[in-house]
């Protein structure tokens, strides 16, 4: 009996130093997976499962960095394994919904973003991605509750009030997506899309002046955003400036808008 006992205490020791190894070696792939070193990071995961197979986390970081490489039934794979260990693991479920969606796969990615929501539901980032299918699905007023209960969990995440806004902008109310779209750019003042969707808003409140200086800012973070030109030359237009708006339209048309082909026939004369 004593031996039994002797031989367990043995094998828990040994069980002990194999999972504080395998948290060591996480860690180094986890500083290697934020460097987006992802190929390093999955070896480090790779080992760290090795020494501990039901290592959850090492499991759902090396799914995240095989999605990041685009390898998403491998990335699937390991985010079935760690549901299969733990079915309320809401990390497993938004991942697992991502990599479908990345796949084209809606039907399954909304499923799991709901799962992962029900896992756990302040998960900001599961509502946000659920309101981008619900938006595509044109369920706007489903949308606009998802994206409302993403920027309550996450008041950081200036891609979610991004989104919030530009949805408002396409419920055609102007004034709260312009509201977002400040909030947007207040948390990431470089944010190209947030500048050309803010001077759309404008456009539509024909506070023209605005307008212009969001586009021009938008166009100067992205040079190839046809878009942006195509509605800075609309909005030229609007204020008179015509030679100006012809240039843009001219641009716009160069860059491959179908659209602004066919207006710089009207526009330039």
């Amino acid at each position: 009996m004593k031996r039994i006992f002797v031989m367990a205490l043995i094998a828990g020791l040994l069980f002990t130093s194999c999972s504080s190894i395998a948290d060591e070696v996480y860690n180094d792939g986890c500083d290697k997976m934020n460097a987006l070193k992802y190929k390093e990071a999955i070896e480090e995961f790779d080992l760290a499962l090795k020494l501990a197979p039901d290592h959850k986390q090492s499991l759902i970081n090396r799914g995240f960095c095989n999605s990041n490489l685009n390898k998403q039934a491998e990335a699937i794979r390991d985010f079935d394994r760690v549901i299969a260990l733990d079915s309320q693991n809401s990390m497993a479920y938004y991942n697992r919904g991502r990599s479908y969606e990345l796949l084209g796969d809606t039907v399954k990615a909304f499923d799991d973003y709901t799962s992962s929501i029900k896992a756990d539901p302040k998960h900001a980032s599961a509502y946000d991605n659920r309101g981008n299918i619900k938006e595509n699905r044109q369920d706007y007023d489903g949308a606009l509750t998802d994206y409302t209960m993403a920027v309550r969990y996450n008041s950081q995440d200036s891609f979610a009030y991004y989104n919030r806004g530009r949805l408002q902008y396409v419920m055609e109310d102007y004034q709260k997506a312009q509201s977002d779209l400040d909030t947007a750019l207040s948390l990431s003042p470089s944010f190209e899309k947030a500048y050309g969707m803010r001077g759309l808003a404008r456009w539509k409140l024909k506070t023209y002046k605005d307008a212009l200086s969001d586009l021009n800012k938008a166009v100067a973070l992205d040079p190839t955003d046809r878009k942006c030109y195509f509605y800075k030359a609309r909005v030229e237009k609007d204020m008179g400036r015509i030679d100006e708006a012809c240039a843009d339209m001219r641009k716009a048309a160069e860059l491959g808008d179908t659209f602004a082909q066919g207006e710089v026939k009207l526009l330039c004369k």
